[in-house]
């Protein structure tokens, strides 16, 4: 009976520590089984040799770009190959070392690393043709030609339907166009570039890259200009008058032709002094020099005021007319004051007035605060008031009298 049961013992105790050795063998892995690692070369080459490296290479939705020596584990991989330009074509793989796909001839395969090795992506070159249209337009969607188009830096002359058309691969392209296109047929006429209306070209820049993938129409309007121009008659030179366009004022010296570009059927304004008497080196001249009318280059009479609108029909050449007669003047008065609330006026503040740069008279305001000057008539007077620190100054034409207040 002791016997059987230190038998048993011993039966127990091998079968205790078997299963022991059994568990601490399962638990603890061996490190002769970690994944190993191995440096592949990732690229890609045309056929022909002409590039290289082109798209990306994708293991298991990791992108690669090309080319790069990468680490990667010992193992299965999906491999897929992007060209990245739709002109190139999948050709094959081809794999060396230790790399192997399962279809070379497929652009997604599957992929075996045991060692290391090539994975290259081999394409070719497909261009896709499509055909680009530019067309230019007045914004009559009247065709415009001989207007330069620009496409890759290459230019090109739109025809008598207004239209550039040529063939171009898939992929961006510049588009370039003049901001100003003059006509060699016609003097003085010229388009002047509104806008394209076309994706990321709509807008008023001239230039953009565009992407051609597919047959592309680009409209661009120009708007049809013409020159006009004005001079006067009738005064002698070295006469300052003032021109005005669009209520912007210019002042201009005799004899003087001065212009714009207008745009086709679009009412414009412009204008010129009434009276003008020349300042004649130390005191005024003998004669003020007074507007007339307008007339145009045809020698039609156009307005007797001095400020006429007119709508754009073609280039034209306008003449401000005008008639000498006797000096005369008008009453300028300046009142000096001072005071936000009750405001008072302002003894011997000293007063300048210039004509442009000439200083032609000058004086002290009285106790009401004035100073009256006798002016000829004049389209610009400079009038500079001070008194001790304070100053003010202000510009004005002369054409009838006038009272002016000066505050400091």
């Amino acid at each position: 009976m002791l016997f059987r049961l230190v038998a048993n013992k011993k039966i127990l105790t091998i079968f205790i520590l078997g299963l022991f050795l059994s568990i601490s063998y399962i638990t603890i892995p061996s490190q002769s089984h970690a994944s190993e690692m191995f440096t592949v070369s990732l690229s890609s080459t045309q056929e022909s040799s002409a590039s290289a490296n082109l798209g990306f290479i994708i293991l298991n939705h990791t992108f690669y770009s090309l080319p790069i020596n990468q680490n990667l584990e010992a193992g299965y991989y999906e491999a897929q190959y992007i060209q990245g330009d739709s002109n190139y074509v999948f050709v094959r793989w081809i794999t060396t070392g230790d790399i192997r796909v399962l279809d070379q001839y497929t652009q997604t395969t599957s992929l075996t690393i045991t060692g290391e090795g090539i994975l290259c992506a081999v394409y070719s070159f497909e261009p896709k043709i499509y055909t680009l249209t530019i067309m230019i337009t007045d914004e009559g969607n009247i065709p415009l030609e001989n207007v330069t188009v620009k496409i890759d830096e290459n230019p090109f002359l739109t025809n008598t339907q207004g239209v550039v058309s040529l063939k171009v691969i898939a992929g961006s392209h510049l588009i370039e166009l003049q901001q100003e296109s003059s006509l060699s047929s016609l003097r003085n006429v010229r388009y002047q570039f509104q806008s394209w209306t076309f994706g990321s070209l709509s807008g008023s820049t001239t230039s953009g890259t565009i992407f051609v993938n597919s047959t592309s129409t680009l409209t661009a309007y120009y708007t049809t200009q013409y020159l006009w121009r004005w001079t006067t008659q009738g005064f002698p030179p070295g006469i300052h008058y003032i021109s005005t366009f669009q209520e912007e004022s210019y002042t201009l010296t005799s004899p003087t032709v001065w212009q714009q570009w207008v745009n086709e059927m679009t009412q414009y304004s412009f204008g010129t002094s009434i009276a003008v008497t020349p300042w004649r080196g130390l005191n005024w001249g003998e004669s003020t020099f007074l507007f007339d009318h307008w007339g145009n280059d045809e020698g039609t009479p156009l307005s007797s005021s001095n400020i006429v609108s007119q709508l754009v029909t073609r280039p034209e050449n306008f003449t401000a007319f005008y008639n000498s007669t006797s000096l005369f003047t008008y009453q300028l008065t300046i009142h000096v004051e001072r005071g936000l609330i009750f405001r008072q006026p302002v003894k011997d503040a000293t007063v300048k007035i210039s004509y442009y740069d000439t200083l032609v008279a000058t004086g002290l305001s009285d106790t009401k605060g004035n100073v009256i000057f006798n002016l000829p008539a004049n389209p610009e007077y400079r009038i500079a008031v001070t008194k001790s620190l304070f100053k003010t100054s202000k510009t004005i034409d002369l054409y009838l009298d006038k009272v002016v207040t000066a505050w400091i």
